[in-house]
């Protein structure tokens, strides 16, 4: 507000005064009216010459340029805000150094509290490898300063500090003078299968989940480490994963926290399995299993005795033995710093190889199971299993988690029956009778529909629940799009759209991307109307124009790119090796010399699930490319090709 806005905005009051009690004709009221137009205008001219250059102040700033339109469309991170007082003992405090001491006392002993009421296992957690130890041994080869260099330059600018106030961002400032040092240092803790304790110590930051906000329970701990630290278990990162996968010892359909895997795969396979099924007039029936705590009980030991299992051992080991050891941790609140507590089991979450050693902790969960198909993505766990009756199907299914149940006990792991269900997806007219799934005791609650990574997924398949759950996203971006119009220029307006509805139109468009025209009109007409806002064009003008001036694809284009994408990685050979075998190609059903003939092979569908499947609709688009397209070399290109090619 300028101070002659200021002025302008005294005037118009005393305008309103004057005019107040007259009637519409009154000279008074047509003056406050031009008054008040002229004023709002230049208001609104000001406002977007002030936003205009605080966006061109802060264009090397993406935490600055987000908050700033997140105070225009008013969006805030609510889970960043910790609240100022929490209960502790049945006492509500506000006391800094009492509350930095109970969040670091809940985070410490969370683990061992929830492993010690897992009931004890009728088996040994090494039964479950059945694979033979593995006769290789992995050898940690020494880093360079090449190596340290490009890994300092991957890390994100980042102001945020571990225990020792150094920044990423810092690091990456003084990358050319240290990379030598740290290198030999590095080396040195290879070599001798030490981590310093200095590495092991983590500040934690307490992210608010839901419910409520008083207690400890509801906020999950987000552990900074020294950003030195990270680097080294980046180094040690890359030689343990190259180690098992050139090994194949991974399984295969684990899609959490591996190069080249992720959520929309994990899905992709499960649906695939659903629409082959359904093909074959076979029920399915899939449980969602969630697991409490699940970084936080890993044990130490079976963890170790693991990583011996698949070649980790020797030096190597001795260094996974000392990572894991000694672990500390304080909380920071509001700048209070809590005591040092130790860390006896888990492994850190914000951490480089936690993830990674989730993964390998959980790598035998499949040998659980003697019936049913397993996916996993880190902690989420998904089993599923078809058969063309239901009684099969539940006895069947009730045997693997019965065996399932006896793995988590084995391995310390916590599974949360009041948050696990099952759907079923039936495909015939039996009559389901009185059908119940159970873990020991406890009944696992049916529903007709539920999330998996991120997808609503229904009993019918038919993503209409998702679609409705697009819709409200949209909805919302939508609405922050137009409260920001007249503010934000329109390459400001195009980069709120990739934020707010992009991301909701693309994420497992693959999947839902064929189902009924009806459901995706819904998404279409928010999608017209948010595009027609960042354009401030009228409300019934052709969009068509409008797309391929902004260079946005419309949903049905979006959904092609996305098939082709998936079709064109199915084509190099580049995903996870559960996908590679869903397509068959022509030439193994004839020996004909078609152009055709290294193309997945279209079987006709029997069902209209199977025929709504991306397994059924993606070759169809794959065939219609022009060969100069298909025949590029990187993902990167085609993306770029089939855009150019869509927006014709």
């Amino acid at each position: 507000m300028t101070p002659a806005l200021l002025q302008s905005s005294k005037t118009l009051d005393k305008l309103y005064q004057k005019q107040l009690n007259q009637t519409k004709n009154h000279p008074s009221h047509g003056k406050y009216i031009n008054y008040r137009n002229v004023y709002n205008k230049l208001k609104r001219n000001s406002k977007s010459h002030y936003y205009s250059k605080l966006f061109e102040d802060y264009k090397g700033d993406v935490r600055k340029t987000w908050r700033t339109l997140n105070s225009i469309t008013g969006r805030s991170n609510y889970k960043s805000t910790l609240n100022n007082k929490f209960r502790i003992n049945t006492q509500i405090t506000d006391n800094t150094v009492d509350i930095a001491n109970g969040f670091c006392k809940y985070f410490s002993e969370i683990g061992e509290v929830f492993a010690s009421k897992i009931p004890k296992a009728r088996q040994s957690f090494d039964t479950y490898l059945r694979t033979k130890q593995n006769s290789r041994s992995i050898f940690f080869s020494p880093t360079d300063t090449h190596e340290i260099l490009k890994i300092m330059s991957s890390l994100k600018s980042k102001k945020s500090t571990g225990h020792d106030n150094i920044s990423a961002n810092f690091i990456k400032q003084v990358q050319t003078n240290i990379s030598l040092p740290l290198s030999i240092l590095i080396n040195k803790s290879l070599e001798h299968g030490y981590v310093p304790k200095m590495f092991k110590t983590a500040k934690v930051t307490p992210i608010y989940k839901a419910k409520d906000a008083l207690e400890f329970t509801n906020y999950r701990p987000i552990s900074l480490l020294p950003t030195i630290s990270k680097i080294l278990e980046k180094v040690v990162h890359k030689r343990l994963y190259n180690f098992l996968n050139s090994q194949g010892l991974l399984y295969p359909s684990q899609y959490g926290f591996r190069p080249k895997h992720s959520t929309i795969q994990a899905i992709a396979e499960f649906t695939s399995h659903i629409s082959h099924s359904n093909e074959k007039h076979e029920n399915s029936l899939s449980v969602l299993l969630d697991l409490s705590k699940a970084f936080d009980t890993i044990d130490h030991n079976i963890l170790l005795h693991k990583l011996n299992h698949y070649g980790v051992r020797g030096v190597a080991l001795d260094w996974f033995r000392s990572y894991l050891s000694e672990r500390n941790q304080f909380v920071k609140f509001q700048n209070t710093e809590s005591e040092l507590l130790k860390v006896p089991c888990g492994v850190p979450q914000g951490s480089v190889l936690g993830p990674l050693l989730f993964i390998i902790y959980t790598n035998d969960l499949p040998n659980s199971l003697n019936f049913s198909k397993c996916i996993l993505f880190a902690d989420d766990t998904t089993i599923f299993y078809s058969s063309h009756h239901l009684d099969t199907l539940y006895t069947n299914i009730s045997h693997d988690l019965s065996s399932l149940s006896e793995w988590f006990k084995a391995n310390k792991l916590s599974l949360n029956i009041s948050k696990t269900n099952y759907i079923l997806i039936k495909n015939n007219n039996d009559i389901l009778l009185n059908h119940t799934l159970t873990i020991g005791d406890e009944i696992i609650k049916q529903v007709n529909k539920a999330k998996f990574l991120g997808i609503m997924i229904d009993e019918k398949l038919n993503w209409n629940d998702h679609i409705k759950y697009c819709k409200n996203k949209l909805s919302s971006g939508l609405y922050a799009i137009n409260s920001s119009k007249h503010i934000l220029s329109r390459e400001h307006l195009r980069s709120l759209y990739y934020t707010l509805i992009h991301p909701h139109l693309t994420y497992g468009l693959l999947l839902w991307g064929s189902t009924y025209k009806t459901f995706l009109h819904k998404l279409e007409v928010l999608q017209n109307k948010s595009i027609r806002s960042i354009t401030k064009s009228k409300y019934n003008e052709s969009t068509g124009p409008i797309y391929k001036k902004l260079g946005i694809l419309p949903l049905s284009k979006l959904y092609q790119l996305e098939a082709a994408k998936f079709m064109f990685l199915n084509h190099k050979n580049d995903l996870p090796s559960p996908l590679l075998s869903i397509f068959t190609p022509n030439i193994d059903i004839h020996q004909h010399g078609t152009r055709h003939r290294n193309d997945p092979h279209i079987s006709a569908r029997r069902i209209h699930l199977s025929s709504q499947c991306f397994i059924h609709n993606a070759p169809h688009i794959w065939y219609n490319i022009p060969p100069p397209v298909k025949e590029t070399k990187t993902v990167g290109s085609f993306c770029s090709k089939m855009k150019k090619y869509l927006n014709v």
